[in-house]
């Protein structure tokens, strides 16, 4: 073979040679790139979570400063109004049966029972809107938010003529007690208002699930209204010709606990006969009976 063929052989095979070096390292150089890049990623992202936690810590202080708040304000109110409360009725007992003064203390009366449901109305909502609040899971017998309930309302309905029937129950709930009552109270005080009879409150059970129900005879609910009263300062448009105190907050607080139990809430009415509102507790929160 001539040298010079050797040669130019041997010249294509260094070639080849140094061209398959040149792409090993080029390919290697790429990825020594794109770990750079990735190194610089993970970098920028856990400085990102480091940030976020930061503004995770901020949020839960703001948010435990918000509850103390609510928690002191709350509690300020309801004392108090308590006291307001015991220094009207002595004041009413006090006056001659038949004196303009007697009236004036006891409308002054309803107008501070009626602003002491207002604000624990308006706390409750606002509590549920500015601080995400979690529900409070408890094994609890039904019976037992009945009657205090029925206690609530005994001296209500007594003075308004309103025959309150609650049928006692052996249904165990898996539940936030505190949440469920007021549900049940904000409901009940609903139905007070607008019954020209009697107002019913039991539960049933439907399907593995249980229905807490609350019966008035009022004049019922028009379709088109339906869908709106659980929204927040909503009120039927005939309630200031009717008497009918409050600012729209009671049924939204209804809603919002309901969805915090991971429950539901809807309203069955017909004008002229009446309605009734039902807390769906799922079965998973239903407990067996003892």
């Amino acid at each position: 073979m001539p040298w010079s063929l050797v040669l130019v052989i041997d010249a294509c095979i260094a070639g080849i040679l140094w061209l398959c070096i040149y792409m090993t390292v080029k390919r290697l150089q790429l990825h020594l790139d794109r770990s750079d890049e990735i190194d610089l990623l993970l970098a920028q992202l856990k400085q990102s979570n480091a940030e976020l936690q930061s503004m995770k810590d901020d949020a839960a202080a703001t948010l435990a400063k918000r509850s103390s708040f609510f928690a002191g304000a709350s509690h300020d109110f309801k004392q108090r109004l308590h006291a307001m409360k015991l220094m009207l009725h002595a004041s009413v007992a006090d006056v001659r049966e038949n004196s303009a003064s007697r009236w004036a203390l006891t409308r002054l009366s309803e107008e501070v029972r009626d602003l002491e449901s207002f604000i624990a109305h308006f706390l409750a909502f606002a509590r549920i809107e500015a601080l995400n609040e979690k529900a409070d899971l408890q094994d609890i017998r039904l019976q037992a938010l009945f009657q205090q309930v029925d206690l609530r309302f005994e001296a209500l309905a007594s003075s308004r003529a309103v025959g309150l029937r609650i049928r006692a129950t052996r249904i165990r709930l898996h539940t936030d007690p505190r949440l469920l009552l007021q549900m049940i109270e904000n409901l009940v005080s609903n139905a007070m208002k607008f019954t020209r009879g009697g107002v019913l409150v039991a539960a049933r059970r439907r399907a593995g699930s249980i229905a807490i129900e609350v019966w008035d005879q009022g004049n019922g609910i028009d379709p088109e209204q339906q869908p709106r009263i659980f929204e927040a300062f909503h009120q039927a448009p005939d309630a200031a010709s009717r008497d009918e105190r409050g600012v729209g907050l009671g049924l939204a607080v209804v809603k919002r606990f309901a969805h915090l139990l991971g429950s539901t809430v809807a309203v069955s009415s017909r004008p002229g006969r009446g309605s009734v509102f039902r807390i769906q507790v799922p079965a998973l929160l239903v407990l067996p009976d003892e």
